[in-house]
């Protein structure tokens, strides 16, 4: 995560309904799980998909 940032509470306030920390996850996770992903399924759909769900 960045610098200053504490994972675990961000993790703590997204288990508490954060809209806004869920919101800081997804942005800093996004990017990385997805170029991971995209080397398994074929298509670029199916790879936003397993995206979007391992996030959530």
């Amino acid at each position: 995560m960045q610098e200053g940032v504490d994972e675990e509470d961000i993790k703590q306030r997204c288990s508490h309904g954060d809209r806004a920390a869920y919101a800081l996850l997804y942005t800093f996770y996004f990017k990385p799980l997805y170029r991971h992903v995209f080397l398994f399924p074929k298509s670029k759909k199916e790879t936003e998909e397993i995206t979007c769900s391992s996030i959530i």
